[in-house]
């Protein structure tokens, strides 16, 4: 929390950019995207993350780490569309 502060700001003057102006600055809104906040951010880390450990296993090779690993990643971008998906 504290990293996300701008402490040069006076939050008499702008409460919102002292307490997010760092985090905003760091992370900027991606082109697909509406907005951009730190549970978008680490399922987007998830998904990375998951994706490379699967493009390094053979889907050839039929083997159980192989299947469990892509089962878990398709679940898992279900529930990010499900998450995102404004009501």
């Amino acid at each position: 929390m504290l990293s996300a502060m701008d402490e040069s700001v006076d939050p008499c003057d702008d409460f919102f950019d002292y307490a997010c102006g760092t985090w905003n600055r760091v992370h900027v809104i991606p082109d697909d995207k509406a907005s951009y906040n730190t549970l978008i951010k680490l399922g987007d880390d998830v998904s990375t993350k998951v994706k490379g450990k699967v493009e390094l296993l053979d889907p050839k090779s039929n083997n159980k780490s192989y299947l469990t690993l892509n089962k878990r990643q398709q679940e898992h971008s279900t529930t990010v569309t499900v998450a995102r998906t404004p009501l």
